[in-house]
């Protein structure tokens, strides 16, 4: 079994409690068939297997073997908790659908099961990676299933899926993901698409090759390479203002941090940063998936282009985010961290909504990048940053400007706030919130 060859990383009674774990999910599945033909257990396997290339650790193989068990055989998830224990158990739950109540429409049980998995992966990520490779598998497949289903699937994969894999830094999944979605909704935009990205990339070879010309005159041993965002976002993004600047890119990749700095500064004293401009988010804890530096730059025949350096090692924690520390003992990721009180005061379509708005990066006082949703306020800031001492501002700038708390940020803002000894009365923030997160900070102050 392919499976079985690709977990030699676990130890021996590892390996014997997921052989284990593959017959029990064997004998549940016995006789089920997929849309495509294959028996349905080649799917669940297919789904571990993947997990097993990243060495997934036992219980992420497990759940992924198990997790259609309790929804579409007679296996109930008290026989996965007395069999396979409390954590495989938790994560098999989380995924399984159930059936739809009579009363509920298709939007609003999804709905209600995207929420789910939302709150279970605040407590254990391991649910959200599951379901995005069972995805991920279930969208290579789908020529098995009849044209409405395809689109409708194809449809939740970029509303649902797209924005989740970004959260958890998934790019090189995310390119997969997003092509084979845009295949079944229009392949002839797809294929254009790609043709024009082609194009592109062939202006920016007389910049790469110069680039390579310097950095191996400075004696820097550096590989450099084209890439650019996955292509439903290039489209969304070229939709939005036209040029590929941004989105079609030149990655440079080092062997040292040192060799990063030294990268960059070869590479401005041949052409200027557009505006002063480069991002360094290299030890940033907001952006734990973005390990680089940024600098945009305009040649001489007045060509922009995007440009960003990291190391070799920090380049596989780029493409593969969430998944280049998946085998190790922590939960890491502090996107979900805020989800679970959310789900306390606000309701299932405000998280949903919210979760998945396009992010931006500001920076506070001390020159840190702070993530937000795009849209938000001052007030949204303040509480994201500084949760109840926000009602102890007296003073806020943005960009050295006095700013109020209704304004709106935007990318690159530098926010300087003073937070001083004596609360404020401030009845009037809650109609500037816009994050769940302040708006939970406001509803339970007493004014």
């Amino acid at each position: 079994m392919e499976l079985l060859k690709n977990v030699h990383y676990l130890e021996v009674h590892e390996r014997n409690i997921l052989i284990n774990t593959i017959e029990f999910a064997s004998r549940a599945h016995k006789g089920q068939v997929r849309d495509t033909g294959e028996p349905f257990i080649m799917h669940p396997l297919t789904v571990a297997q993947m997990l097993a290339d990243y060495q997934a650790d036992l219980v992420t193989l497990q759940a992924a073997v198990l997790h259609d068990v309790v929804e579409d055989t007679a296996v109930s998830i008290e026989e996965i908790d007395a069999e396979f224990g409390k954590k495989v158990s938790y994560i098999v739950n989380a995924l399984t659908k159930g059936k739809k109540p009579l009363h509920l429409d298709r939007y609003e049980f999804m709905q209600s099961y995207y929420t789910q998995l939302l709150l279970a992966s605040s407590h254990d990520v391991r649910v959200a990676v599951i379901k995005i490779f069972d995805r991920l598998h279930n969208i290579q497949t789908l020529h098995g299933k009849p044209v409405s289903k395809q689109v409708t699937y194809a449809n939740e994969t970029l509303t649902f899926f797209a924005p989740l894999l970004k959260k958890l830094g998934l790019r090189s999944l995310l390119h997969t993901l997003e092509e084979r979605a845009l295949f079944y909704l229009n392949q002839d935009r797809l294929k254009k698409a790609n043709e024009f990205i082609s194009q592109y990339k062939k202006q920016l070879e007389p910049i790469q090759d110069r680039l390579a010309y310097h950095l191996n005159r400075a004696q820097l041993k550096v590989s450099i390479q084209l890439d650019q965002t996955p292509v439903y976002s290039l489209l969304s993004s070229l939709q939005s203002d036209g040029v590929l600047e941004r989105e079609v890119y030149i990655r440079i990749h080092t062997h040292s941090e040192k060799e990063c700095y030294r990268a960059l500064k070869e590479i401005h004293s041949i052409w200027k940063p557009v505006n002063a401009e480069f991002t360094n988010f290299m030890h940033q804890q907001a952006a734990p998936f973005d390990p680089y530096i940024e600098t945009f730059i305009e040649t001489n025949d007045n060509q922009r282009s995007t440009v960003k350096i990291m190391t070799k090692k920090n380049a596989h924690r780029y493409d593969h985010g969430i998944l280049s520390i998946l085998n190790r003992p922590i939960n890491p990721f502090h996107f979900y961290r805020s989800i679970e009180y959310r789900l306390e005061d606000l309701n299932a379509e405000m998280i949903i909504h919210e979760c998945f708005l396009p992010m931006i990066h500001v920076y506070n006082q001390y020159g840190e990048v702070v993530v937000i949703p795009e849209g938000a306020t001052v007030v949204d800031y303040l509480f994201h940053v500084y949760g109840d001492r926000a009602f102890f501002t007296t003073n806020i700038k943005i960009n050295g400007k006095v700013a109020k708390v209704n304004k709106c940020l935007h990318a690159g803002d530098r926010i300087y706030c003073t937070i001083g000894t004596k609360p404020i009365t401030a009845p009037d923030w809650i109609h500037f919130a816009t994050t769940s997160k302040a708006l939970m900070h406001l509803e339970k102050q007493k004014f």
